[in-house]
């Protein structure tokens, strides 16, 4: 009990993200920049701070964050949060709570730039992933990650696919994967995602398909759904019946632009494979 009260403590800033659900929540709109901006908050570069680079360089994590937490003593900010930010991730990476605890505590969350807020939420997550709580770390890091460093935008992109895939939950992997299909520039890349989240799709229960769609209010998500859910309405019919066409064209006209209608156009052109009958043996030559 003693432990969790300590990450209660750490994690106020974030009540406000939304109650506790099944899923994380996601916005109607999600813009994501194919690339981010570069350059936001580098490391100043200092003597003390170069020293906590070798340590870095050199794998000593635990004297690295010391040396940069001592490093932001010197510095105004941004870059004294910069520091002691860069301090609390890295005892957050060996998962050190007590001291990761200790280099935030000087840390004011609301007064922070949106880098170093990101940078912020990125080192709760990462105590949240080594607790294996997936579901918090979806629901404490950023969903956008616009006009952020390219390093950090990455980071925060690959955590949230790993939990979103380690979680076990398919609604959630295809939120994530929806929600990044923004940052894929070539279309092979984006085609190869569709049929990903199709996949998963398909594997979520009707049951469970009819109760996403229901709540869900990103449109992108909500089609994929609607159409998993219709599909397996009609799954094992065999060929595209008369009602499962008129149901695939009603979900067209809802979803004009989306990005399953390739999936229906497939379904809609389906033709089962003919019958070849197995050969059984003719008639012997004559000698």
């Amino acid at each position: 009990m003693k432990r969790i009260k300590k990450r209660t403590l750490l994690l106020p800033v974030f009540l406000w993200l939304g109650a506790c659900s099944n899923v994380p929540t996601i916005p109607n709109i999600v813009p994501q920049l194919r690339i981010p901006n570069v350059g936001f908050n580098p490391l100043p570069n200092g003597k003390e701070v170069q020293q906590a680079n070798t340590f870095l360089k050199a794998g000593k994590k635990r004297d690295a964050a010391s040396a940069y937490f001592s490093a932001s003593k010197k510095y105004r900010s941004p870059e004294r949060e910069r520091l002691m930010l860069q301090a609390a991730e890295l005892a957050a990476s060996f998962n050190d709570i007590d001291l990761t605890q200790r280099y935030l505590a000087p840390v004011n969350y609301s007064s922070l730039n949106t880098e170093n807020q990101a940078r912020y939420r990125f080192t709760q997550a990462l105590l949240a992933k080594n607790d294996r709580n997936y579901q918090e770390v979806l629901r404490i890091l950023p969903q956008r990650v616009n006009g952020l460093s390219i390093a950090l935008a990455q980071k925060i992109l690959r955590t949230r696919m790993d939990s979103a895939k380690a979680s076990q939950n398919k609604l959630a992997l295809v939120q994530e994967l929806v929600l990044q299909e923004a940052t894929l520039s070539e279309e092979y890349q984006i085609k190869l995602n569709n049929d990903r989240i199709w996949n998963h799709v398909l594997l979520m229960p009707r049951q469970e398909l009819d109760s996403a769609r229901k709540t869900m209010k990103h449109p992108v998500i909500k089609g994929w759904l609607e159409l998993g859910y219709l599909v397996k309405g009609f799954k094992g019919s065999g060929s595209v019946s008369p009602i499962f066409r008129i149901k695939l064209k009603d979900w067209q006209k809802h979803y004009p632009t989306h990005p399953g209608n390739r999936k229906v156009e497939q379904l809609l052109n389906y033709k089962p494979a003919a019958k070849v009958t197995p050969y059984l043996g003719g008639v012997k030559p004559t000698k």
